[in-house]
């Protein structure tokens, strides 16, 4: 089993994982490898990881939808269901919700998450009346690393 521990403290080996010598063994149709350390590896397609990752923003708005439904106040639900919204590419709806959540906010006297959620409005507006998607990943990451508190 690897130890994620392990994983940290090692410097970043740059690898070639096309190379043959890389491996001892392996199962390249299944994904499954094993590094000369003997680390048991697995490779996943990028497609494959993308795919896993929209299912679980798929699943979280689900999730807030349920939350907001049974508490129509409820800001933070808003705000997270706009940063999932936007992974998806579904800007009106994140657009929607980041200003639910300011205004919720507003409502609350809560001023710092108030101006953050104003800000991500703002910013996905922005970048929903430019159309294009080149920004969206930084505005995502950038969403995703500023949370409400």
């Amino acid at each position: 089993m690897i130890n994620v521990a392990d994983l940290v403290k090692d410097k970043y080996l740059p690898g070639n994982y096309f190379a043959s010598d890389a491996y001892i063994k392996g199962d390249f149709e299944s994904g499954l490898i094993e590094n000369r350390r003997g680390d048991h590896l697995l490779a996943l397609p990028e497609t494959f990881l993308k795919a896993i990752y929209l299912g679980l923003d798929a699943a979280a708005i689900a999730d807030y939808d349920q939350a907001i439904h049974l508490n129509t106040n409820y800001t933070e639900a808003y705000y997270n269901r706009g940063l999932a919204c936007i992974e998806l590419g579904r800007k009106k709806q994140a657009l929607k919700d980041c200003r639910a959540a300011a205004k919720l906010f507003f409502a609350k006297g809560d001023i710092e998450n108030y101006q953050k959620a104003k800000s991500f409005s703002q910013e996905i507006y922005e970048l929903k009346t430019s159309n294009t998607n080149t920004n969206n990943m930084l505005l995502v990451g950038k969403m995703s690393s500023t949370t409400v508190n």
